[in-house]
This record gives C-alpha cells, sequence and structure tokens, in this order.
C-alpha cells in the first residue's frame, strides 16, 4: 500500500482552501485538487505493506500522542518548486509546533523501521496540480485557523483521477503517551 501520515483540514477549511485556488490556478493543464483530498503531509512512506498500520499507529502513540493539540493557518500561497515555476501549487502552513510534530511523526516513522524522505518539512496542502510550468501569483490564502489535534496514517489510492484517501488509523494529540489511540476507522 501506498502511505503517508498526515492531518486533514475541517471541510469547511478544506473548501475554501480549493475556492481560492481556483481564482490563481492555471485554466489550461491544471487541475485543483479535490476538497476532501486537501491535507498537510507530515510524513510520505511510499510502499507499505498493510501490516505495518498497527505497529505504526503505537509508534505514534507513543511519540506523538503526548503533545499538545495546536492550530495553523495559512501564510500564503506559492508554488513547488518555485513561485516563478510552479508544478504544484500550495497553501504555506504555519504554526509554531508543526515543525516538531514533523520531526515526532519522523521518529515515529524510524521506530518501526521506515527511513523518512530526507528533506527539509515545508508545511503545506497541496491545492492545484499542473503538467506545464506556472506563475503563482502574490495572492492572500484564506486566513481561518484550523486545529492539529491528530495525525492520521493514511493510504492513497492513485487512479487517473487523482488520488483516493482512506484512513487508516488515527492517533490524537493532547493524550497522555501510552493510552489507546483511535480505533481504525
Amino acid at each position: 500500500m501506498r502511505a503517508f501520515v498526515g492531518c486533514f483540514p475541517p471541510p469547511t477549511i478544506q473548501r475554501a482552501y480549493a475556492d481560492a485556488a481556483i481564482a490563481w490556478a492555471p485554466t489550461s493543464g491544471a487541475r485543483i485538487v479535490d476538497a476532501a483530498n486537501i491535507h498537510l503531509t507530515l510524513a510520505f512512506l511510499g510502499e507499505q505493506p498493510p501490516e505495518l498500520v498497527d505497529e505504526l499507529q503505537g509508534a505514534l502513540d507513543v511519540h506523538v500522542g503526548s503533545l499538545a493539540a495546536f492550530e495553523v493557518h495559512a501564510g500564503g500561497v506559492t508554488g513547488f518548486p518555485s513561485a516563478a515555476r510552479a508544478r504544484v501549487g500550495v497553501v504555506e502552513l504555519v504554526g509554531a509546533p508543526l515543525t516538531s510534530l514533523a520531526r515526532a511523526v519522523a521518529d515515529a516513522v524510524r521506530a518501526v523501521g521506515i527511513e523518512p524522505e530526507d528533506r527539509q518539512f515545508r508545511p503545506h496542502a497541496t491545492v492545484v496540480r499542473s503538467r506545464l510550468a506556472f506563475r503563482v501569483p502574490a495572492v492572500q490564502a484564506p486566513a481561518e485557523a484550523w486545529p492539529i489535534d491528530e495525525v492520521c496514517i493514511v493510504e492513497s489510492h492513485l487512479g487517473p483521477e487523482g488520488a483516493r484517501y482512506e484512513i487508516l488509523g488515527r492517533v490524537g494529540l493532547g493524550r497522555s503517551a501510552g493510552s489507546a489511540g483511535s480505533a481504525r476507522p
């Protein structure tokens, strides 16, 4: 299974990010990400065996469960690899504990034998994907804050219409380490 660990904004925020992207995304060769798929990736896991889910959920419970919940908000929009020649348009996310959360998730991933990607964590939510490079304009992103109160283990099913995500496990933040995490949905 192709998987990642991430956080999903509330549906109102997902919809606001998707609607805002419609105003600045290129009209040719680009696709707005389905609102329900907009998320923050904390660790991309690649192809993993399904049996790993329970072990990873336990490791996340230990490494992440005791961290306090917090809020994030949009810091602006940009593109990857750059705003001038983007193939991906993103909403940058700001929240002081984001880097600490990403480190704790990386520790949990390592604890189950997966080496996390070796690149700097740049918190964002992808909202546009394009086959052609485009310039991301200097526009404001929706400013409403949203809570980071759980991390999810997510399986990504790829298809011609884009990805479909299935949440396989959840671990709430702000609990004492070792207490029961959320059961599989």
